[in-house]
């Protein structure tokens, strides 16, 4: 994929926002809708399931992102908002950069108590208070994040 970094603008912190919500949101869904079928039928073993479910969406969630960022420079949550993920020199970030400094890292951090809500607080903050709309996951990473959509015919894309 090419990205013309000179004419896409870097992505808003709202978008990011709503393409991690979507990735955080599918794989809940998918166990919750398989817990609700449980509740429905008075099934507990089904109910289970639908927790195993969910962490096993998780699991699968993650590898997919993984795959997507490393070929494509998107996840789940990326693609249909229109966002890629590049190199700050234009390039895609590949596995090393795309899944394990910008997903990977976070992941571990925000495991640690304490040192997670660390490393999440100063991850948004540098985000929505900083010019560059880089988060600290963006800087470990050397990564931005596009908006590649489509203008509207007729309509020039924002600078």
């Amino acid at each position: 994929m090419s990205v013309d970094r000179e004419r896409a603008p870097i992505a808003s912190p709202s978008r990011r926002i709503y393409a991690r919500a979507i990735e955080l949101a599918l794989p809940m869904g998918i166990g919750s809708l398989v817990s609700l079928v449980g509740v429905l039928l008075a099934s507990r073993s089904v109910v289970r399931a639908g927790a195993a479910t969910a962490v096993l969406a998780s699991l699968g969630m993650v590898i997919l992102n993984a795959v997507l960022l490393a070929r494509r420079g998107q996840t789940l949550g990326k693609i249909p908002l229109g966002l890629v993920v590049i190199r700050v020199d234009g390039r895609l970030p590949g596995f090393a950069r795309g899944f394990l400094l910008r997903e990977l890292v976070p992941m571990v951090l925000g495991a640690i108590p304490v040192i997670g809500m660390i490393f999440a607080v100063v991850d948004g903050a540098m985000l929505l208070w900083t010019g560059r709309r880089r988060s600290l996951h963006d800087e470990l990473a050397d990564t931005l994040v596009l908006d590649v959509r489509s203008p509207p015919s007729g309509a020039s894309k924002p600078v």
